[in-house]
């Protein structure tokens, strides 16, 4: 799990997600008062699964998500 604040206080948040087959990851943004203001997953299959490692929110508000595809 990762998270980073962008500059007007909003958090964005990336983490690992399971549907019970596939392994993927969802990334979602907070406003500062908590409603969620979007997601976006990255599914993986029970042959490629995601990970995330690491987020960050560039000066314009650009979320970039670092992670990799492990390959069996």
């Amino acid at each position: 799990v990762a998270m980073a604040i962008d500059a007007t206080g909003n958090t964005v948040v990336t983490g690992r997600s399971f549907d019970g087959v596939n392994e993927g990851y969802l990334t979602v943004k907070y406003a500062a008062d908590s409603t969620l203001l979007w997601q976006t997953p990255l599914p993986g299959n029970s042959e490629v699964p995601r990970q995330p490692h690491a987020i960050a929110i560039d000066s314009t508000g650009n979320v970039f998500v670092a992670g990799d595809t492990l390959v069996k």
